[in-house]
């Protein structure tokens, strides 16, 4: 996109949508294209991005100015059997790093664990007492129920990591939040 086009998008009435991100382009990249086109867009509208496909993306965008992302994190994560399990807050560590690696629910590791997903959680699916190690098993016999619920709890999770973003913008501590996460990638 060019500044003239740019220029030019600058009469729609509500926000402008950045697409065509995560087709290829290198993370830096995209954050380089989207601090560009972010800086050229009226701060007083909606800036929507999508093709932002981690949490890295997400904050990355964020600090670019992005208003709002459309991503594919959560189904993907889902349909692979992965959970999302990090420190929203980026605080569960004493360097202050907050581990990003979901946890694979495939793995022999959950099999016999009773637990919930994440300790804690009060997505419908912790909270209601479907183990790691139900999930496992219904992961392993191609059951969907499994998807369902590793999607109920990747999206309140991912809702807990958006209302932390949020949070830290509000208390003027996104650039330390930003730098915790972006630490273990």
């Amino acid at each position: 996109m060019t500044e003239q086009s740019v220029i030019a998008a600058g009469h729609w009435p509500l926000g402008y949508a950045i697409m065509s991100l995560g087709l290829g382009e290198s993370p830096a990249t995209r954050h380089e294209l989207l601090s560009t086109i972010t800086e050229l867009l009226p701060s007083n509208r909606l800036r929507y991005a999508a093709g932002v496909h981690s949490l890295s993306d997400i904050v990355l965008a964020v600090s670019s100015g992005v208003d709002a992302v459309d991503s594919s994190l959560v189904n993907e994560l889902s349909n692979g059997g992965k959970a999302l399990v990090f420190d929203v807050d980026c605080n569960g560590s004493s360097e202050g790093v907050c581990q990003q690696e979901p946890l694979d629910l495939r793995s022999a590791s959950c099999a016999r664990n009773k637990g919930p997903i994440l300790e804690g959680c009060e997505c419908s699916t912790c909270s209601q007492g479907f183990s790691r190690g139900y999930i496992h098993h219904l992961l392993n016999c191609n059951e969907m129920l499994a998807e369902v619920l590793l999607e109920a709890h990747n999206t309140h999770h991912m809702m807990l990591f958006f209302e932390s973003i949020r949070k830290s913008i509000e208390r003027g501590k996104f650039d330390e939040y930003k730098s915790k996460l972006l630490s273990n990638v």
